[in-house]
């Protein structure tokens, strides 16, 4: 579990900015691993207003076979501060954690616990960790956050997945659900359900647009694919237009989306699209799409020694470059794990590759890439330093994407193709969900 015995910072590269004096002060690079004594994971990071970072993730307690997901607070040069925990839940297949920053300081932790049935866990803490306001949201049965977005007026949309409300409710399918909360008290303002009846439909991400309307992405599926779905709402989640893309017979999924900085937007995820049926190895997709939804270019990335399983995680535009962070098992490497976790560099305008670069041989799963004060911060879990299990790892870039170490330039090896996607006609229902 994570905790100060078992919590071990092991520095495995540091430099010093030039010109700092010792002291508190920002890295310019390195990489942090964190030993504990469980699997423990991390699927989100952010920078706080003190230069240094929260991460979240769980820890898999194999005793009692539980997840328990927590929260850290790691300081300017690497160093554990706090750290909470919060949970049980299940499996790993039923916890996202996400994180947010309120403009005074204050933190927010959107996750999923198991209670009587699965909810959707929210809390509000502040800069050292102390809960202000904790609140569970769900109804009867499965209700799993996957992602949020602190919204311009302080409050905060959550969306995910539900089997309790909606089209589907109480039936093993599912809907789409978007919960807005109240950044002061957790307490439900509205909520709403996306779904077909008898389909699987899920939420994995949302962003607020300038004018406060609400962008919801994640995926449709029926008994002829699994289909990208891209859903613009007002500030109430009414539904504005919907766009869905895939191929029948093909996986086609959004994990991320941002916006592009002139009205539209870039999305992320998986797809088998360019393969002969979704039987095959996933590619990683990005997709440029303007402010209606209609796709400008779309392309597909991976590995060609070998081809193997690719996802995109997630997406960071900066100085006219297009940033992803994506896994792949995929790539010469000399570890029988190969999974590795990389950042691809692409040209906004058209999607071709300028760079790709591994971090590390192997372990790569879940990578998050953020702007922080100085650079980028990647978070991510590990399994290749000597562990059983893996751990934490926390890699800290320069503005040019460099750490300094254990790095492998991989766009040799990477392939980029042009790909075309069908825009599927699916009718969807909104419904209400928790009050």
């Amino acid at each position: 579990m994570i905790s100060k015995p078992y919590f071990q910072r092991h520095l495995i590269f540091l430099l010093m900015l030039s010109g700092v004096t010792p002291g508190k002060s920002q890295l310019e690079s390195y990489q942090i691993l964190f030993r504990t004594d469980f699997f423990t994971h991390v699927f989100d990071v952010i920078p706080t207003n003190d230069q240094g970072y929260l991460i979240t993730g769980f820890e898999h307690v194999p005793d009692v076979s539980e997840n328990v997901p927590y929260v850290c607070k790691i300081d300017c040069r690497g160093e554990m501060e706090w750290r909470k925990k919060y949970g049980p839940t299940s499996t790993w297949d039923n916890i996202d954690p996400r994180l947010g920053n309120f403009e005074n300081g204050d933190h927010f932790l959107m996750t999923t616990i198991l209670d009587a049935n699965f909810d959707i866990l929210v809390t509000r803490m502040n800069s050292s960790g102390e809960t202000l306001w904790k609140k569970t949201h769900g109804g009867n049965r499965e209700d799993i956050g996957r992602g949020m977005t602190i919204l311009s007026d302080g409050h905060v949309l959550l969306v995910g997945t539900t089997k309790s409300f909606g089209t589907d409710a109480g039936s093993n399918y599912r809907d789409m659900y978007a919960l807005k909360v109240n950044g002061e008290t957790g307490e439900v303002i509205w909520s709403k359900t996306f779904g077909t009846p008898n389909a699987i439909d899920d939420a994995w991400d949302a962003l607020e647009n300038p004018d406060g309307t609400l962008m919801i992405i994640g995926r449709s599926a029926d008994e002829f694919g699994i289909y990208m779905s891209i859903f613009k709402t007002d500030s109430e989640g009414e539904i504005l237009w919907n766009q869905f893309y895939g191929k029948n017979n093909h996986h086609a999924q959004c994990f991320e989306i941002i916006s592009d900085e002139a009205g539209g937007y870039f999305i992320t995820g998986f797809t088998t699209v360019n393969k002969e049926s979704f039987m095959d190895y996933y590619d990683v997709p990005i997709l440029r799409l303007d402010e209606n939804g209609e796709i400008i270019w779309a392309k597909v990335y991976r590995s060609s020694n070998p081809d193997f399983f690719e996802t995109g995680s997630n997406l960071v535009l900066d100085n006219n470059r297009l940033i992803m962070s994506w896994e792949s098992a995929g790539f010469p490497s000399s570890n029988i794990d190969i999974t590795k976790r990389l950042i691809a560099v692409v040209n906004p305008e058209t999607g071709e590759l300028i760079s790709n670069k591994s971090f590390n041989d192997s372990g790569g799963q879940f990578p998050v890439i953020k702007k922080d004060h100085t650079g980028f911060i990647i978070s991510a879990s590990t399994d290749e330093f000597d562990s059983f299990w893996s751990d934490p790892i926390m890699i800290k870039l320069d503005d040019e994407l460099n750490s300094g170490c254990n790095e492998v330039d991989q766009t040799i090896w990477t392939v980029t193709e042009e790909v075309e996607f069908d825009k599927i006609d699916i009718d969807y229902t909104v419904s209400f969900g928790a009050k």
